[in-house]
């Protein structure tokens, strides 16, 4: 078997392996950074499967210039999930339609002008996307919780955007120098996994706690308030309010939600700092109470 079709075998596997550990875990952690992730490894996927098909398959060009495409997309992918998670970013059409015509002329001319290799080399361009996200992955000073999933996330990044640059510089050199190039792509594949994980349980636990303690305070509240209408009730100023058996919690805690909401004039992010929550948190209770803008 020839070393390029090994090496894109072995890449095609690590893949494939993460992104079955990421599909795995996105069903219980639906958050906007990781959607996104998971649609850049599946690009990364599909280009690495496409590569080896073409390596299989010897006459059909077309296959490498679909997979250098797919890989540019899965670039920008990684960066727009760095951006969802440190600013909740989310793409816009536009700026997708930008991104799929920059990703067809990768794959049109790109190996041309080295704006995209193709195999491994990787290219100018996709390492400086990939070094831009690994800034916006560092975590921020002021960040509480956990943070050194996202340390190591950045770290991993930053090493794939550097071997990006580098590599389309020594892959040539040698045969040994081209076998190097990739199996450290392979390695980076595996690495880059790991941290990615770690940062989605870290904010599943986190958000977790922050659900469980604004119960808590909703609960306590309503135990006040129910003291305080048998107060009134006792002081002869009238019936205490009745919640009625339509008042449970659910609707209880809808009903908090939507006071807060308006008093930061349905700014998500300021109501989710108000209640305590994280914003990923209250746009779910905000879809399952029906309250979406």
């Amino acid at each position: 078997m020839p070393i390029s079709v090994t090496l894109n075998l072995v890449a095609a596997v690590a893949l494939a392996v993460g992104l079955k550990i990421f599909i795995y875990l996105y069903l219980s952690n639906r958050v906007r950074f990781f959607r996104y992730v998971v649609w850049a490894w599946g690009c990364y996927a599909g280009s690495k499967t496409l590569q080896l098909a073409h390596d299989l398959m010897a006459g059909v060009p077309a296959l490498v210039g679909t997979a250098v495409g797919l890989s540019a997309i899965g670039d920008f992918l990684i960066l727009a999930s760095a951006l969802a998670l440190r600013w909740s970013y989310s793409i816009r059409p536009l700026q997708a339609l930008v991104v799929a015509v920059y990703a067809l002329s990768v794959a049109r001319y790109g190996s041309r002008f080295g704006l995209a290799g193709v195999y491994e080399s990787g290219g100018i361009v996709s390492g400086v996307v990939l070094l831009l996200s690994a800034l916006a992955f560092w975590p921020r000073r002021q960040t509480e919780g956990r943070l050194a999933g996202q340390w190591f996330l950045a770290a991993a990044i930053a090493a794939w955007g550097l071997h990006h640059v580098v590599a389309p510089l020594v892959a040539w050199w040698s045969e040994l120098a081209f076998v190097a190039s990739n199996v450290t792509n392979a390695l980076i594949y595996y690495i880059v996994v790991f941290p990615v994980v770690i940062v989605v349980l870290d904010r599943a636990r986190g958000e977790a706690a922050a659900l469980k303690e604004f119960n808590e305070r909703l609960i306590d509240g309503l135990g006040e308030g129910l003291q305080l209408a048998h107060i009134v009730s006792g002081a002869g100023l009238g019936p205490a309010p009745l919640l009625g058996a339509q008042k449970n919690l659910a609707e209880i805690e809808k009903a908090y939600i939507i006071q807060t909401l308006e008093r930061c004039a349905w700014n998500h992010s300021r109501a989710a700092d108000a209640l305590g929550i994280a914003r990923t948190t209250l746009w779910r209770k905000l879809k399952d109470y029906g309250l979406e803008r």
